[in-house]
C-alpha cells in the first residue's frame, strides 16, 4: 500500500495552475508520482448533452477520437451516476462496482480496456446535477487498485481542489472578459492608450500599438508615452497627470505634431471618477484614457455590410463606401465608371433610404454605425 506522502509540492503546482492554466500539466504530473498512477485527469461533464466540455490530462493522450468513444458510451458507464450522485467524496471505481460488471461494460470493452485501464480514483468537485467537475487518477492492470490509503490523500486533497476548480472558473472568466474588451477596442479606428498617472503604459490597442511601434507621432520610452517633440510630450503628460488627479472632470484636447502628414488628435480624459487599478501588490494610481486619431487613416466601411445595414443596391453601397473613405461624389462617379448625374441619383436615393438630407448627414450616419469598426 503507497504511505501518506507531503502534500506540499502538489499543492503548490495545483495553485500555480488555478492562476495559469499552461501549469496543469505539471500539477498532474506531480499527482500522478503523489498517487503512483499511470495518468492523471481534471475536466467538465456535461450529463445534459454528454460531452466533455474540458479536460487535461496527464500520462494518458486524451485525442479527439477518445474523447468522441467515451462521449458515445457514457450513457452505460456504471461508476457515473454513483461518482455524481455523491460530491466531494473520493471514490476508487470498486467501491462503486464488481469487477464482473465492470468489465461486462461496454465502456470497459471498447474503451478503456484497449487503453491499459483497469482502476480509477476520482472526485465529483461540484454540486450539480447536469454536470461535473472531476479530478482523476487511472492505473493499469500492472497495478494494484486504488484502496482507502489513496481515498484518505485525496480526501485531504479536496478542499484544495474545491478552491482551485472557483478559482480557475473566476480566471477564466476574467480572462474573457479581457480578450473581450481588448478585441472591441482592436476594432476601433481610433488608437486608445490606457496609462497611469505618470504617463506610464498599462495597455495600447491595435492602432494605438502601430502607431508608437512606428514612432509615428509618438513612441514608448522607458514604458512611457512621449511625443515626437519634447514640447509635445511636456504638454500630453500634463494633460494625463490633471486628468489622474482629478482636477477637471472635462477631456482635454491636445495635438501631437508629426514630421510628415497632418498632426495626430488626441482627447485624454479619466478612466473612472474613482480610484481604480489598486491591489495589494500594485500602488493607487489613477488611470487615463487617451484617445488618438490619425486624420491620415482612411474610414474602411466595406460595401457589403453597408449594403445590408442601410438597405442599399450595391451601386449605392459602393458609391458610399467611396463618400465615407473621403472621397467627392465626382471622384467616386469617376472611380466607378458613373456619369455625375448618375452618382447624384443614387445619391439622392441613399437620403431617401437612410433619412438623411444632406450628404455630411448621410456620412455621419454611418460613421455612427457599427460597419467602421475594424475586421
Amino acid at each position: 500500500m503507497m504511505a501518506k506522502r507531503n502534500l506540499d509540492g502538489f499543492l503548490d503546482r495545483l495553485y500555480e495552475a488555478a492562476i495559469d492554466a499552461s501549469c496543469w500539466p505539471a500539477a498532474l504530473a506531480e499527482a500522478v508520482g503523489l498517487f503512483e498512477s499511470r495518468s492523471a485527469q481534471i475536466g467538465h461533464l456535461s450529463l445534459v448533452d454528454q460531452r466533455l466540455s474540458f479536460v487535461i490530462s496527464h500520462g494518458y493522450d486524451i485525442t479527439p477520437e477518445r474523447i468522441r468513444s467515451y462521449e458515445e458510451l457514457m450513457g452505460e458507464d456504471p461508476r457515473l451516476a454513483p461518482f455524481v450522485a455523491r460530491p466531494f467524496v473520493p471514490m476508487h471505481c470498486r467501491m462503486i462496482v464488481s469487477d464482473e460488471a465492470f468489465h461486462a461494460s461496454r465502456l470497459y470493452r471498447e474503451v478503456l480496456a484497449p487503453d491499459g485501464i483497469e482502476y480509477t480514483l476520482g472526485v465529483n468537485l461540484i454540486e450539480e446535477e447536469q454536470s461535473t467537475s472531476f479530478f482523476m487518477m487511472l492505473r493499469g492492470p500492472d497495478r494494484p487498485r486504488f484502496g482507502e490509503v489513496e481515498c484518505e490523500i485525496l480526501r485531504e486533497l479536496v478542499p484544495h481542489l474545491r478552491r482551485v476548480i472557483k478559482l480557475h472558473t473566476r480566471f477564466a472568466e476574467i480572462d474573457l472578459d479581457r480578450l473581450v474588451a481588448q478585441e472591441a477596442l482592436d476594432r476601433l479606428p481610433l488608437g486608445v492608450a490606457v496609462v497611469r498617472a505618470n504617463s506610464r503604459i498599462v495597455s495600447l490597442n491595435r492602432i494605438a500599438r502601430d502607431l508608437a511601434m512606428a514612432g509615428d507621432g509618438f513612441s514608448i520610452f522607458a514604458g512611457m508615452l512621449v511625443a515626437e517633440r519634447h514640447p509635445d510630450t511636456q504638454r500630453l503628460q500634463a494633460a494625463i497627470a490633471t486628468a489622474a488627479r482629478g482636477d477637471t472632470r472635462r477631456s482635454q484636447a491636445l495635438t501631437l505634431r508629426r514630421d510628415k502628414g497632418e498632426p495626430l488628435r488626441l482627447l485624454v480624459c479619466p478612466l473612472s471618477a474613482n480610484r481604480v487599478g489598486q491591489s495589494i501588490a500594485l500602488p493607487p494610481s489613477d488611470l487615463v484614457m487617451v484617445f488618438i486619431s490619425d486624420p491620415e487613416q482612411l474610414v474602411d466601411a466595406q460595401s457589403e455590410q453597408l449594403q445590408h445595414m442601410f438597405g442599399l443596391t450595391r451601386s449605392e453601397a459602393r458609391l458610399l463606401e467611396l463618400l465615407v473613405a473621403g472621397a467627392t461624389l465626382k471622384v467616386a462617379a469617376g472611380r466607378l465608371d458613373l456619369t455625375h448625374e448618375s452618382a447624384r441619383q443614387y445619391l439622392k436615393s441613399m437620403f431617401v433610404k437612410t433619412g438623411s438630407h444632406r450628404q455630411s448627414d448621410l456620412i455621419r450616419k454611418v460613421l455612427s454605425s457599427p460597419v467602421w469598426m475594424q475586421q
